[in-house]
């Protein structure tokens, strides 16, 4: 007897003489030594003869199938083999068998008479007879089950969101490669790629707590499920983005229905136990072609043109175009050098005076900040402002506002028989700062400055963002002796009951109400709706600024609707810190800045 795998046995010449033994012969001598061992195995094990038929199975195995022994043995291998297409498996079997070519390692999935499956790997001996031929197959096993499962299930795991359950941006990109594949090797396959961004969706995990929003992107990922086919991909990329592949399009509108679906699915509120939430979307879309090189690029360029979606006002979809890609690599060159700019002074403040309605005399300055880009030149607030608040840049260049502020009214003051209060705006960013009240205070110290020289302005709508941290900062600010004011007042929620939460000074009247008072369409409503501000903050003792006053009509009938302040082209421009001095001695504006 020869045992596949290991080194030919040393025959005497004894042996040698004798004459050669049946297949019988041969298993009823192997079988006795064979089985005294697989019977006292802690592992299921088997011995196959031709055909794959169970020759002899210990009780290990019997116990692991659910099987007596004797009904076992009664059966072929492929009789246990869960997967049952087994055409022509026991003639090959058979074959391999008699040319000792059986794999030494194999792997099967089998069916307990319970109806579950056990994975099994085999290690295999094959037994020959004194011509060399296969007759039978030993075969020891390791029921490595568990032990898949627990793989599989931590690759499951590192390649699905924990919270939602959909794939995540490493199985995404994976998804995204194959269809780019496909795309490659047919030329009428076509994908898409659509990013979507959950509108408000801070705003509702601010005001209604963490577990609420985590319920809402739950119920935000079953939507894009059901507006999506079966073979298409949704994705959560972290936070409140995901993204879609579109796989096999029907036609090249079909990336545009999907994302009016999406819209009209998130139509409709979603309920959050006591709550109904309504939230939007926006969604860039870059449509798949032999172009790209990598699944990042086509992910780019949807996040590309989700971006300018959401910059053209939300709940909106956007389809990329290359131009969208020169614009973001510009708007990352400008990022890095805004980061510089700082250390490098290249930012500067200018001050646009406030003044009153009654004598038009200057009661403070509202300090602006400005870029002087080496190369570009000055560039505009609009641009690099919300890149800014984007980044976080907005928190050390907001700090560094306030400082230069402080420190320049402190001087005019020092000089100035009636001291000037300086306005300094407050992003809602610097709200979430936990220092922020400690470092105003720290800046007031430094220049022995009144708190009462300092203004803070905040947007309603930040105010909104976090309202009530925002409501405790701002208490702690104002019981410092800080002046309060809200920036835009009406263009946000304009909740009453929201205001009166806050410790506020001064509202602000938004430009663009000054601008539609004298509109031929909507000038009697925006009168009313100044003047209905104007009362309730005189009933509150606020006072009431209003911004871009830019006519001498607007200057009128602000005047005559009561409000007290104003600032705007009509009165001065921003000013450098020569020109704003010449105007904070003077304490008046220019007569040729008005009429």
């Amino acid at each position: 007897m020869r045992v596949s795998g290991t080194d030919e046995l040393e025959r005497t010449s004894d042996v040698d003489s004798l004459p050669p033994q049946s297949t019988d012969d041969v298993l009823r001598e192997s079988e006795r030594g064979f089985q005294r061992l697989l019977e006292t195995m802690q592992l299921p094990a088997m011995i196959l003869g031709h055909g794959a038929t169970i020759l002899f199975a210990n009780d290990y195995l019997a116990q692991l199938l659910g099987y007596p022994r004797d009904h076992i043995q009664s059966m072929t291998l492929y009789d246990l083999v869960s997967v049952r297409d087994r055409t022509g498996a026991a003639r090959e079997f058979t074959d391999r068998l008699r040319r000792c070519d059986i794999d030494h390692q194999f792997e099967v999935e089998l069916q307990t008479s319970r109806g579950d499956e056990r994975i099994v790997t085999w290690n295999s001996t094959i037994l020959q007879d004194a011509s060399g031929h296969g007759v039978a197959v030993v075969s020891i096993g390791i029921d490595v089950t568990d032990q898949r499962d627990e793989a599989a299930q931590r690759l499951h795991e590192a390649l699905h969101d924990g919270l939602t359950g959909l794939p995540n941006r490493s199985l995404f990109l994976e998804r995204l490669e194959t269809a780019m594949g496909r795309a490659q090797r047919h030329e009428r396959y076509r994908y898409s790629v659509l990013f979507v961004d959950l509108d408000r969706f801070k705003v509702i995990n601010d005001s209604l707590g963490h577990r609420m929003g985590d319920r809402l992107l739950m119920e935000a990922s079953r939507v894009l499920r059901e507006c999506v086919e079966p073979q298409d991909t949704v994705a959560r990329l972290g936070g409140d983005e995901f993204a879609i592949v579109l796989d096999d399009l029907p036609d090249e509108d079909y990336p545009r229905r999907v994302a009016e679906r999406i819209h009209d699915a998130f139509a409709t509120p979603i309920a959050l136990e006591n709550n109904d939430a309504f939230t939007t979307a926006s969604i860039g879309i870059a449509l798949g072609s032999r172009s790209y090189d990598a699944p990042e690029d086509v992910l780019r360029d949807a996040d590309n043109a989700m971006n300018r979606a959401k910059a053209k006002g939300k709940a909106r979809y956007e389809i990329f175009d290359p131009s969208m890609h020169k614009k973001a690599v510009a708007t990352l060159h400008l990022e890095t050098d805004l980061r510089r700019a700082l250390e490098r002074n290249e930012l500067f403040l200018v001050y646009q005076p406030i003044v009153s309605m009654r004598d038009r005399s200057v009661v403070g300055f509202e300090a602006l900040v400005r870029w002087q880009h080496p190369t570009r030149g000055l560039v505009s607030p609009v641009e690099f402002i919300p890149m800014a608040e984007e980044t976080g840049l907005i928190v050390p260049i907001g700090l560094w506002v306030l400082r230069e502020a402080c420190r320049q009214i402190a001087e005019w003051t020092s000089t100035s028989p009636e001291p000037l209060y300086v306005s300094v705006n407050l992003s809602s960013r610097q709200l979430s700062v936990p220092t922020l009240v400690s470092d105003v205070m720290s800046v007031l110290e430094e220049f022995r400055l009144s708190p009462n020289r300092l203004k803070l302005e905040i947007t309603e709508s930040g105010l909104m963002e976090n309202t009530e941290s925002a409501a405790q900062i701002l208490r702690k600010l104002r019981q410092a002796g800080i002046l309060i004011s809200i920036d835009d007042f009406g263009t946000g929620y304009s909740s009453l009951s929201y205001l009166m939460r806050f410790p506020i000074d001064t509202l602000k009247i938004d430009r663009s109400f000054v601008k539609a008072m004298t509109s031929t369409e909507s000038g009697n409503d925006t009168l009313e709706l100044i003047r209905a501000i104007v009362t309730l903050a005189r009933n509150l003792g606020m006072e009431v600024v209003a911004e871009g006053v830019e006519t001498e009509d607007q200057r009128i009938r602000l005047e005559a609707l009561g409000c007290q302040l104003a600032q705007g082209y009509l009165f001065a421009p921003p000013l450098s810190v020569e020109k704003a001095v010449v105007v904070m001695e003077n304490r008046r504006v220019p007569e040729s800045r008005r009429g």
